[in-house]
């Protein structure tokens, strides 16, 4: 009885640090593919249109958080999505978080992110900048910085991915 039960708990402790290590791994191989439009201008400001498809080449399914995502021009802050109003799709859809299945993609989930004019007041100056220079030297350094959480059987881990545009 005394060797049934060390086999079996080593037999968890095994199958425990495998998922442990696919989880390991699955941080650094999930890939967050962001695009995005100027979706109209309203009182408010510029409205954008924020897609994004998460794809997952590991063999463990997880749960994410909606991502949070804050863009910056030149260094300065000019938006942050609001994480509630977003469109998931319903295979991926668990409530409030977003399932993406081992080996899968989640499909289209889209956004809105508002950049308030205020916000682009602060920017006028690079923008000008780059439109007088069409020589292509002067670039506006576009900066999506994304940050969600996964969670598993074992807790919730932060997942982050930033990327730089220079136009």
């Amino acid at each position: 009885m005394k060797t049934f039960a060390i086999i079996a708990i080593g037999g968890l402790a095994l199958a425990a640090g495998s998922y442990l290590y696919g989880l390991n791994k699955s941080q650094y191989k999930i890939v967050l593919a962001v695009g995005g439009r100027i979706h109209k201008l309203s009182a408010q400001g510029v409205i954008l249109k924020v897609t994004y498809n998460i794809k997952n080449p590991t063999t463990t399914t997880l749960r994410m958080s909606p991502p949070l995502i804050r863009i910056t021009l030149n260094g300065k802050q000019v938006a942050t999505s609001n994480m509630r109003a977003i469109d998931i799709p319903e295979q991926a859809r668990d409530n409030d978080k977003i399932i993406i299945r081992a080996s899968k993609e989640t499909g289209v989930i889209e956004s809105e992110v508002i950049i308030p004019w205020i916000a682009l007041i602060s920017v006028v100056p690079d923008l000008v900048k780059k439109l007088q220079n069409s020589d292509g030297k002067t670039k506006l350094t576009i900066r999506v910085e994304t940050q969600a959480r996964v969670f598993t059987l074992f807790g919730a881990f932060p997942y982050e991915q930033n990327t730089t545009m220079k136009v």
